[in-house]
Formats: C-alpha cells, structure tokens, sequence
C-alpha cells in the first residue's frame, strides 16, 4: 500500500525553502529509513523523543540515559552519561515513563569510580552508537523484544553495572531477581506515565561466560570480566508473560544480522508512504512517520500467550497491543496506523476490544502487561476502524461501552466537545 503525496503540497512539512533552492528526494531509487532524523526533538524536552534503538511497536527500546536528563532519559546537549535503559514511552506527558534497567559500561574495579563523557555519537533506526572519552565504545541495536548491546573496552579492569531499580520519574516499585552463572533474569514493577497504574516487565539478561558478580547497593549488581576481554556482548530480552518467555525471545545472533534486519524492517514500513520534493522536507516526513510506530507495543509472545489488564493469562491467534495515548491520537496517529499498517491494525483493534472484557479503565490500571497512558475515546477509534473494514465485535462490549458514554463529563467547555463526540460516536453504531 503506497500513497503518493507531493511534499509542497503536505502542510505538516511545509517550509519556505523551494524545490528550486534545494536536493529533491523521490522514494524509487532511495532508502526512507536513511532520511530519518532519531535526533528530532531530543533535546530541551522539545517532543520527548529519544535517539534510542527500537524496533516498530516493540516493548524494548534501548538508548542513552544522559545527565541532565529529560523526560525520555537523553539530553542531546548533555555530555555526561549514566548508562542505558530499556523502555520509555515517547511523546507521552507528564514527567516521562519507563527507563527500566539501567546497565553502564566501566573501567576498573567499580562503576562509581568510571566516569562516561560523550566524545562522538551517531544513531539510526534500530542502532544507536556512542563513544567515550575513556575508550569505550557501546552500540546498540533490538529486533522484535530483543536486543543487543556491544561494548568495545580498552586494556585494564572492566565491567556493567546493573541497576534494576532504576526508573523516569520515581517510578519503580518493586522488583525479584536470580542469577545463574552469566545470566540475570527477573521481573520488575513500575508505574505507569502520570503514576496512575501500574505494569510489571520480565526480563532475561545474558552476559558472557566467567564473569564475576557482586551486589554493589539496594537491586544493583556488578558483573566483571577477564582484563584480556576487549569486546563485551550483552543479550536482552523482554516480556508481558514471564522470565521463561523473555528467555525464549533471546536472540543470539550477530550483532550487525539484528542491525540489518532491523533497519529492513523499518524501511519496509516507511515505505508504504512515497513522497517526492525537497530532501529536507522528505527527512522531516519520515523522520515524524517514524515516530507514530513506536508503540502501541506488541505485548503477545509467539504462541500467541499474553497477559491482559486483568493480569490474567490469555491466548489469541492475533498479536495483542498495549501501551496507549489514545486521549491523544485517537483522531492523529491511530486513523493513519489503520492505512499504513493494516496487517498490524487489526490485532490494535482487537486489543481495544479485550479491555472492555477485562474492565477497561480511562486510565491505566494496577495490572498492565506494559507501560501505558490514558484510553478515553476508544469508542471513536472502534467506529473509525469498523468502517474501514476492521472487524470490531460491539455485541459483546454493549453493556461496557453504554456505561463508559452514559459517564462522559460535561462540565467544561472542552470535556462537553469531547464527550459529545463519543456519544456521537456510539449513536452511529448502536442505530
């Protein structure tokens, strides 16, 4: 599914510069995923984005946690550095969400001791790449609710640090872990964005063989390896379900064979939009279309097993999502996902479903299989996609969704407009 669009002609992209006065881009002989910018508004909090490695609607999303920091964990101007994390939620509010796991690469005999100062970085979909003034190198990169991180060391004492109790915005909660040889595995409890529920994360992390460990404080850990190591490989794996699901996610292929089939990935979905026109405006357009596919997150394994808000394990031939802002993009991000992702639509519009079964809530609630946000107006999304074709089974969710329009507020100016719009909305479909 492609669609043609002249960029002079896209408000979203405009700019005063002409075709004229600028390179051209057009899609045939090119590559959408080299146009996309992972920088965009990454610094100052200007869009809460991140430069982190991840992969389309994947729950792992490993990248730079900087000092300061922002709301996504990485300040672009900053230069000090505290590790890598694994998840966040981009573009959300509040004060940011996510940033479990928090592994730092070091020299000597303890993390504290080792400082990490940016001296070069570059990142791409799916890759992210930082060196330090201390020789380090460390890359990134996921495919699927896997990941990698590579780091280059110099001659001397080395090791990672593990802080399993690191999280944005006070948000962790709790967590259980075990160590068996070079892996650690376990799972953590985190608030949702805004604080309002709650979500638990497995993970399985493999390091390499003969490595020492050590608690190094309160759910921190310290592994160190053989001076002679020069290039240090850690495996990572998350997961809704269990420890034993993150295990089975583990991918230890190469590095650059997850790089490289993450990157087709990517270009294969921007792809479904061509645009022609000037170069900048055509790296600004996929760079933002980049950005609309970072969640909801796929939180089925691949048997299908996920976990529902209920916390309760279930089973379904689709793939299951989570992780929503739909009091957001209900009339942005989610109307353009249902033409340019049909074949993963269809499993979102499914999961909206389910959580009216499971007792859906505007918020969040205290057992999501993933981070998420606020889920007012999903009855828009339903009749949106029910008319494009999706197939939405409102017999089974009438009583859910007449208590859910029955309970609209209308006592601001705003909230009467919103409101009158899903009354609207369920007027359409139950007539």
């Amino acid at each position: 599914m492609k669609f043609l669009f002249n960029l002079t002609l896209l408000l979203i992209v405009c700019c005063t510069t002409t075709q004229s006065q600028a390179q051209n881009y057009s899609l045939k002989p090119g590559r959408p995923v080299d146009l996309v910018n992972v920088f965009l508004g990454s610094s100052g909090d200007h869009g809460q984005m991140s430069p982190a490695a991840s992969y389309p609607f994947g729950m792992l999303s490993i990248g730079p946690q900087t000092y300061p920091t922002t709301h996504m964990g990485y300040e672009h101007l900053a230069k000090k550095f505290t590790g890598f994390t694994h998840t966040r939620f981009e573009g959300v509010g509040c004060t940011g969400s996510g940033g479990l796991i928090l592994i730092k690469p070091f020299l000597g005999k303890t993390a504290s001791a080792s400082n990490l100062i940016k001296s070069k970085e570059k990142a791409s979909p799916g890759y992210y790449e930082v060196g330090f003034e201390n020789d380090i190198i460390a890359r990134l990169t996921v495919l699927g609710n896997a990941g990698k991180h590579l780091y280059d060391y110099p001659a001397g004492e080395k090791g990672v640090s593990v802080d399993l109790s690191h999280a944005f915005s006070n948000g962790f909660l709790a967590e259980e872990h075990q160590i068996k040889n070079n892996v650690l595995s376990g799972w953590i409890d985190a608030k949702t964005t805004c604080s309002v529920g709650k979500y638990r994360s497995y993970y399985y992390i493999e390091l390499p063989q003969g490595i020492s460990w050590q608690e190094s404080g309160n759910h921190m850990l310290q592994a160190t390896f053989s001076n002679k190591a020069q290039q240090i490989e850690v495996n990572v794996a998350l997961s809704s379900v269990s420890i034993d699901a993150a295990k089975e996610t583990i991918n230890r292929n190469k590095f650059e064979s997850l790089q490289k089939q993450n990157s087709v990935e990517w270009n294969t979905l921007l792809s479904r939009i061509a645009v022609e026109g000037n170069l900048e405006n055509a790296s600004l357009f996929y760079s933002l279309m980049y950005r609309t596919m970072q969640s909801p997150y796929m939180i089925s394994e691949a048997d299908g097993t996920y976990r529902s808000t209920k916390g309760e394990l279930q089973k379904s031939k689709e793939p299951r999502y989570n992780g929503w802002a739909i009091w957001d993009n209900y009339r942005t991000q989610l109307p353009l996902l249902s033409i340019i992702t049909p074949e993963k639509y269809s499993g979102m519009v499914s999961s909206l479903g389910d959580m009216y079964h499971s007792g859906k809530k505007d918020y969040a609630t205290q057992n999501e299989p993933s981070n998420t946000v606020r889920t007012e107006h999903t009855i828009v999304v339903l009749l949106d996609a029910y008319r494009k074709g999706y197939k939405v089974d409102f017999k089974s969710i009438a009583d859910s969704l007449r208590k859910e329009v029955n309970g609209l507020d209308y006592k601001a100016p705003d909230k009467a407009l919103e409101s009158s719009y899903d009354a609207w909305a369920m007027s359409e479909i139950y007539t």
